[in-house]
């Protein structure tokens, strides 16, 4: 498997082969993140996980940990597109 993809399973044991669009370390909680999206089936949605060391997808479930993830990839979004501009 390439470096930049990971393997996702859902509930069903279905498995999807995605693209990592980037992580995102959270100082404050210490916690680790992973923006990704399905680059087979590209519907612009992005998703995300929070991560261990050893690379164990972990939901995020607390409105609050959304919040602040949701600005990261805004903000994400906002560079990536001033980069893209020059």
């Amino acid at each position: 498997m390439e470096e930049n993809k990971i393997i996702v399973t859902d509930d069903s044991g279905k498995e999807y082969e995605m693209t990592i669009l980037f992580t995102y370390d959270d100082e404050a909680s210490a916690k680790k993140y992973v923006f990704y999206y399905d680059e087979k089936n590209d519907t612009g949605e992005v998703f995300v996980s929070g991560y261990t060391e050893a690379g164990e997808l972990i939901p995020v479930e607390d409105d609050k940990e959304w919040t602040m993830l949701n600005k990261v990839l805004e903000e994400w979004q906002l560079e990536n597109e001033d980069e893209e501009e020059a």
